[in-house]
């Protein structure tokens, strides 16, 4: 799939979660829109307690989501021969950009999560300004940064 912030089991995992929710859509590829739905798959992730201090309900952020990522019956591509989109690309660059610059050695899904707004034009970057999150919000929440 890729080996960006390859050193981070972390994000190996969400790769895989990404993956695997591109699949249930019927996706052959990864984009920003499977990478967040693999991080609201997990309730008890730091990203989505962040969220949810934010005021974000992630069930809603998750259909919102679906609905924008326009499931398809099609082809199916196996996980592993899934490619990212360079917008998927570029938020993981983000992410881990963003964790270095925080003295993070590796990203973290929250990291991830900031990364992901970084393509205000990105499926996910989308969703989540539509539910009133903003890239300073959650780069406060995510770092405690002034927002």
């Amino acid at each position: 799939m890729s080996d960006i912030a390859a050193e981070s089991a972390e994000v190996r995992t969400l790769l895989a979660k990404a993956g695997e929710q591109a699949e249930s859509l019927g996706h052959d590829y990864i984009d920003t829109a499977h990478l967040l739905l693999a991080i609201l798959a997990d309730p008890d992730s730091r990203a989505v307690r962040l969220l949810r201090e934010l005021g974000v309900q992630p069930d809603s952020l998750r259909e919102r989501c679906i609905a924008r990522a326009h499931p398809e019956v099609r082809h199916r591509a196996h996980v592993d021969e899934m490619e990212l989109t360079a917008r998927a690309k570029a938020s993981l660059m983000h992410a881990d950009a963003n964790a270095h610059s925080h003295s993070i050695p590796t990203a973290r899904t929250e990291d991830v999560l900031l990364g992901l707004m970084s393509d205000r034009e990105s499926i996910a970057a989308q969703v989540m300004l539509d539910s009133g999150i903003s890239y300073e919000r959650l780069e406060h929440a995510v770092y405690g940064t002034a927002a």
